[in-house]
């Protein structure tokens, strides 16, 4: 369902899959937004519930929300398409159970506008509960507007991730869309935040106006990797998770325009990150292992 209509400022992305519980409430979120130059892409991935019927009943009532059905669950791919379809000057990630203040919108375009240096911004992140009872203010605090330097930002970054909320502030467009390739990895959004860091500076409004909710409050952290591993379907991203995604981002420097003593520097860096934030030389210990379990894997698919 495509609407003909101006070109707007902003362009809301939201890829949802059986939201029925929470995506009411999101789009009302939204659409309550103070800004109104602004198109909600919908891109639903082949829900089995009553998703589709919702988001037609909204975007019958309202001309800036498209809604785009896939005839199947096409996964993290549903996010390429909502940048294929996103035609404004800034984009913003949505997700089907999350929360916004009216002006957090307004309060990132006025940031943006104000200097072309920042590519994206967002706020401090309230956590909040099933019910949507307030939990706790997210410890993220990256906010890199004062750091000129692309090699700085990027360490600061990689380091400095934990929640990733600043995934769902308001980005150029240009920006992502450069940064922007789809990985089979976990940590994908760990590994666009890095290489977006590398691109422009961070900024952080210093007060809760984004509410993520804990939809999944009794999984686990192996529970989750788990999921995300299987959600990606990869044979050498399951044996070596986090190799795969250090080694993405060892690429992503390589292809970086800093000097080479920086990218030294960096590669560097990313290895003793990687190794003691995440314990990749835990994976690299069973790599000969891997390898054949890898070959095996491979021969199994074919």
């Amino acid at each position: 369902m495509n609407k003909t209509k101006n070109i707007p400022l902003v362009s809301i992305g939201l890829a949802v899959y059986n939201g029925e519980r929470f995506i009411r409430e999101a789009l009302d979120s939204l659409l309550a937004q103070n800004f109104k130059d602004f198109e909600l892409i919908i891109v639903d991935n082949a829900s089995e519930d009553t998703t589709q019927q919702i988001c037609l009943e909204y975007a019958s009532k309202h001309n800036r929300i498209q809604y785009y059905c896939n005839d199947a669950n096409i996964g993290s791919k549903s996010f390429d398409r909502l940048l294929e379809l996103s035609s404004g000057k800034y984009f913003m990630f949505a997700a089907d159970h999350d929360l916004y203040e009216p002006n957090y919108i307004s309060r990132c375009v006025e940031i943006l506008e104000d200097d072309t240096s920042v590519i994206i911004c967002y706020s401090q992140t309230m956590l909040i509960d099933i019910d949507g009872n307030e939990l706790m203010i997210t410890p993220d605090r990256l906010d890199t507007c004062s750091i000129e330097s692309p090699s700085k930002r990027f360490h600061m970054t990689i380091w400095g991730l934990h929640w990733c909320n600043m995934m769902y502030g308001l980005m150029r467009l240009s920006a992502l869309q450069h940064a922007y390739v789809f990985k089979p990895t976990i940590g994908g959004d760990n590994l666009l935040l890095a290489k977006l860091s590398l691109v422009g500076k961070f900024a952080q409004i210093p007060i809760p106006l984004f509410y993520r909710r804990e939809n999944r409050p009794s999984e686990s952290a192996k529970q989750a990797l788990k999921r995300w591993l299987t959600n990606i379907n990869s044979c050498t991203c399951t044996m070596s998770p986090y190799t795969v995604l250090m080694y993405y981002h060892l690429n992503a420097v390589a292809n970086a325009s800093i000097t080479f003593q920086d990218k030294i520097k960096l590669i560097i860096d990313v290895c003793f990150c990687f190794n003691l934030r995440f314990g990749v030389w835990k994976e690299l210990l069973y790599l000969p292992i891997n390898i054949v379990k890898y070959l095996v894997c491979t021969t199994k698919q074919n």
